[in-house]
């Protein structure tokens, strides 16, 4: 089918260029109800997407108009005409500053369209077994969980020659731990994404039955001023985040950045340093690709050293409106660890919040916070578990005392810090 969309576009006298993006993906899925499966399914699917661009010509400029459809696999020829007519038809009103697609590269990526349905079976398997390793308690348990497993066929062309595949997998994890005691019964819900099907997954569902049981014990949370707060990776990605937005061409373009290259993004620095590296292929996240969805070839790209900003990242589009040298797109961040063990940091009073009804990473303000579902707290003697309350802070006011732990972890696409830690402000219950 893909020769055929191919040719259409290559024959519609509308298009100044064109892109075709083929996904085939298979999947096996696993529901159970406490140790019991409920459910199986298994998918076989395959998406088409394509992009058109056309030239526009308004007082003496020539502007790029793009519109991007799906198409579904049982259509015909004369289906698929018509869409890309309408997609021309929809580009002509998508008007942007023009840009060049991206050209072939002298690496080839190149991969087959074979994928194991066996391998897939097997991976499943091993993650079943994993997840009810844990599940030993009187009083907590798995009550259900959902296992997914895909496998994934990618091909990238375009009307300059771009023609690269490749595929990858992922694994994704839902998990309703309970816990019940005498007068609360406890819920708590968790994803897990991966990519490696013997990723040991235990820990992580211990960790979130004994949260299930802190919470049913837990009490209403009291107001604390100036203690140093503690926040665990998953919510660490997400602050950290915002300076990879920040970095990005689309967000200097439009000026929602006011990051320079060469200059401190982090102020002056009383705690660690942020460093951060773009890496396209990291082992174990579902964001990994050698290529992004325009077709360009991505390397690793070192963003920022001690709080410095190397340099500006972005897709082909933007970069060229800067005109710096694109890398792509890259989704995985790694960060630097910092030099604090995590050990050390909870021998001292604090606060460390294990988990938020609903966490919010304002990334153009750089704002953060959220309800707190449960934290541990230690006050030098005592250690107690609070449930209530909220956070709310801003990464500019904290980045310059703000210090990371030396160990590290991973959490789908993040690879870094446990935890970091600052001094802070927790409204009361």
């Amino acid at each position: 089918m893909i020769d055929v969309i191919k040719g259409l576009l290559e024959n519609n006298a509308h298009l100044s260029d064109w892109s075709i993006h083929e996904t085939h993906t298979i999947s096996e899925e696993l529901f159970f109800i406490k140790k019991a499966l409920d459910m199986n399914r298994t998918k076989d699917v395959r998406h088409y997407r394509i992009t058109v661009y056309v030239d526009i010509n308004e007082d003496d400029k020539t502007y790029t108009g793009m519109a991007s459809y799906r198409l579904h696999p049982t259509m015909n020829k004369e289906e698929i005409a018509q869409v890309i007519e309408n997609a021309a038809f929809s580009a002509r009103f998508a008007k942007n500053k023009a840009f060049q697609l991206v050209d072939p590269s002298d690496m080839q990526v190149t991969t087959s369209d074979q994928l194991s349905k066996s391998e897939l079976t097997d991976g499943i398997l091993a993650i079943r077994d994993q997840l009810y390793k844990s599940d030993h308690y009187d009083k907590g348990f798995i009550n259900s969980s959902e296992i997914f497993v895909n496998h994934a066929y990618h091909r990238i062309m375009n009307s300059r020659g771009v023609d690269v595949s490749y595929q990858n997998q992922s694994c994704a994890l839902e998990v309703l731990t309970q816990w019940k005691e005498a007068k609360e019964d406890v819920e708590i819900y968790e994803e897990y994404n991966y990519t490696d099907y013997h990723t040991a997954i235990e820990e992580r569902i211990e960790e979130q039955l004994m949260r299930a049981k802190d919470k049913a014990i837990a009490r209403p949370m009291p107001l604390l001023k100036d203690i140093p707060i503690i926040m665990r990776a998953t919510e660490v990605r997400e602050i950290l985040n915002y300076y990879v937005r920040h970095a990005n061409a689309m967000s200097v373009y439009e000026g929602v950045s006011q990051f320079k290259t060469g200059t401190s993004i982090q102020g002056d620095v009383k705690g660690d340093y942020v460093n951060i590296t773009l890496n396209p292929m990291m082992e174990n996240s579902t964001k990994s690709s050698p290529v992004d969805s325009d077709g360009m070839i991505l390397s690793t790209f070192n963003l920022i050293t001690d709080g410095i900003l190397n340099d500006y990242h972005g897709s082909n589009q933007y970069a060229q409106y800067l005109g710096i040298e694109p890398t792509g797109h890259i989704q995985n961040m790694e960060v630097g660890s910092g030099s604090k063990s995590y050990g050390q940091i909870i021998k001292e009073p604090h606060i460390e919040i294990l988990s938020f009804s609903s966490f919010d990473m304002e990334s153009v303000s750089g704002s953060f916070g959220g309800e707190i579902r449960l934290a541990r707290y230690f006050d030098g003697e005592n250690h107690a578990v609070f449930t209530g309350g909220s956070l709310s802070a801003n990464i500019k006011e904290v980045q310059e005392k703000m210090y990371f732990t030396k160990e590290m972890e991973q959490v789908d696409y993040y690879r870094g810090p446990k935890a970091l830690t600052y001094v802070g402000y927790i409204a009361s219950a």
